[in-house]
């Protein structure tokens, strides 16, 4: 339901409670749920009686000072814990009782960190598309499709396609490296069922893959600080 709400919302640009209510035929509770839910998360910005979504600029400065202020709050070995728990995999019910704050607070932590992964990556991957566009694999994730693409032996996610005249097919190792990927994708999403920012997960997932714990805390350091 969220995600459909969202996509409404998107197609609007702008829209009252009652539009989306009218639109949907869903609940008025859940949709409400849905659309504070939306907010918290900052995949809308409520103001006026109005629900509309952040500019992509502004979005990311948001989302950088939340980190910022999150670590104000919190002392370095705090920091640090939730850190290494993240690249440990560590789950925030265990977590939890390792640092002085609640799991809403690490889990908010751990989507940052995914964010950051996902927005590096896709920034290094429409440089390399920008230079030699290349024909996307596309993948389904909870019914949602995902679109990779391969380059320098790393493959790398997008929530929508990219787009050029002319795109080179991908190469036969290259498909057999793309194939090893998706495999590993699918099994995670076998035991993984929450869809959530299933992007953002794909993306933290090919992050981890075949990566020591140093290799990850070192890049994840570099990356939030």
């Amino acid at each position: 339901m969220q995600e459909k709400i969202l996509k409404l919302c998107r197609r609007l640009k702008k829209c009252s409670f009652d539009d989306v209510v009218q639109f949907t035929g869903f609940d008025e509770n859940e949709v409400q749920n849905a659309l504070d839910n939306l907010v918290s998360n900052d995949d809308l910005i409520f103001s006026g009686g109005v629900y509309s979504f952040y500019p992509e600029t502004e979005l990311r400065e948001k989302r950088t000072k939340n980190i910022s202020l999150m670590q104000q709050f919190h002392s370095d070995a705090d920091l640090e814990i939730i850190l290494k728990g993240f690249c440990l995999e560590i789950p925030i019910g265990k977590l939890k009782h390792f640092v002085k704050c609640q799991e809403n607070c690490i889990c908010k932590f751990h989507q940052l960190f995914r964010q950051k992964i996902y927005e590096r990556q896709l920034e290094i991957l429409l440089g390399n598309y920008s230079k030699s566009p290349k024909v996307a694999r596309i993948g389904t994730f909870f019914e949602k499709q995902a679109f990779f693409y391969f380059y320098d032996g790393q493959v790398f996610v997008s929530d929508k396609p990219l787009r050029a005249d002319k795109e080179k097919p991908l190469t036969k190792q290259e498909i057999i490296e793309y194939k090893k990927v998706y495999s590993f994708l699918k099994r995670v999403e076998n035991h993984n069922i929450n869809e959530n920012y299933i992007y953002h997960r794909i993306a933290e997932m090919i992050w981890r893959r075949n990566k020591s714990f140093e290799e990850l805390y070192f890049d994840l350091n570099s990356l939030i600080y």
